[in-house]
């Protein structure tokens, strides 16, 4: 073979592997590209040092017990801790206290009656220890009175209503109505129901209805649903933009994040009917915790990074409950051991975020448990 026959293959050779390299490297950038643009949760990265947990291979850290006691000796029905930090909640007989929690000591503590005591729970007007909607049933219904202990008005809302929250700190309420001809719409509406405006027509009529904390979206889901799937919808307040974000699983249930972009539902299993802890936001994604805890167990952080949730482990050697911190970004959980029997519900936290109040089912009456230091 002559020479110039050999450069010729050579040249050849070198083509074929330049070309080569170039399609692997388009490959690999082409995969990086598609990875980069899936949804991701736009959360800030722990701040405080005394919630970021350094975690075993598990994922897991226990620390010290962290031992719960009784802070209200009396049943309580929706405790509520406004951002003021007012603690208000009702009682059996019919009342709505209201204090302020200063050292972890209740002080001047005011009790209004509101004449009802058969009260489900109470939707609190945010930033308000004063108004609320209170949730009862009648005739097999749910229906919610207004009241406002600071004016003594009590307004009994009609019973068209199937589905109501606040919207935002506006004042107003928002609520799904159910007309005569069995079709459904969104209203607003001063609390009274005076001032009611329509916003548009629903597409079912077992519609629940969660409004963000700044009253700019709502989320819904179906309550009656007997299909396999069942999915958290999102629509705005002024009914322009009405979507499906979260279409697998059947899903219920929703408590929104203090900035109005995550979300805490739960997915069902339709088969066993399990039901575990999932993170959402408003673009779609969504992502397992991993965690057989129902909504009612749960709270966010004032950051919308952390999850509190009380639940029994599946490997714990009991059946009692624990408190986990859950890092909704990297999964990890940090455990607290209250020290007594508790079935938790209605979790709250104080403005510093370093005691935890909830409601504990085995007694009704409202306790606290320290975080990050011993008390």
């Amino acid at each position: 073979m002559n020479k110039k026959a050999l450069l010729i293959l050579g040249g050849i050779f070198i083509l074929i592997v330049g070309t080569l390299v170039f399609l692997l490297f388009q490959q690999y950038k082409t995969k990086k590209i598609a990875t980069t643009n899936q949804p991701e949760i736009a959360v800030k990265q722990p701040q405080d040092d005394k919630k970021a947990a350094t975690t075993t291979p598990s994922g897991n850290s226990e620390v010290a017990n962290s031992t719960a006691k009784v802070f209200v000796n009396q049943t309580v029905v929706s405790p509520y801790i406004s951002a003021s930090g007012k603690l208000s909640y009702l009682t059996s007989s019919g009342e709505i206290a209201s204090s302020e929690i200063v050292a972890s000591k209740i002080t001047n503590l005011q009790v209004k009656g509101v004449g009802k005591t058969d009260v489900d729970r109470a939707l609190w007007k945010p930033n308000s220890v004063s108004e609320a909607l209170l949730e009862y049933r009648a005739a097999g219904k749910r229906r919610w009175d207004y009241v406002n202990t600071e004016t003594g008005k009590t307004i009994s809302l009609p019973a068209q209503i199937s589905s109501i929250g606040w919207l935002g700190t506006s004042g107003k309420i928002i609520y799904i109505w159910l007309d005569k001809n069995n079709k459904s719409a969104l209203f607003t509406a001063n609390p009274d129901n005076s001032g009611f405006l329509k916003i548009v027509d629903m597409w079912e009529n077992d519609n629940e209805i969660h409004v963000s904390p700044d009253g700019k979206y709502i989320l819904f889901y179906r309550t009656s649903n007997t299909g396999q799937t069942n999915a958290i919808n999102l629509a705005t307040t002024d009914g322009k933009i009405f979507k499906s974000i979260i279409k697998e699983g059947f899903n219920l249930g929703v408590l929104w994040a203090p900035d109005s972009n995550h979300f805490l539902f739960n997915r069902q299993d339709t088969t066993t009917g399990l039901k575990t802890l999932w993170v959402g936001d408003v673009l779609g994604y969504s992502a397992a915790l991993s965690i057989p805890a129902q909504l009612e167990k749960t709270s966010w952080s004032k950051d919308s990074v952390f999850v509190y949730v009380f639940y029994t482990s599946p490997d714990s050697s009991t059946a009692l409950e624990k408190l986990y911190i859950v890092n909704t970004n990297t999964k990890e959980q940090q455990e607290y051991n209250p020290g007594v029997p508790v079935s938790a519900t209605s979790l709250l936290l104080d403005t510093s975020e370093n005691h935890i109040y909830f409601k504990n089912l085995l007694d009704d009456k409202l306790y606290v448990m320290p975080l990050h230091t011993q008390e």
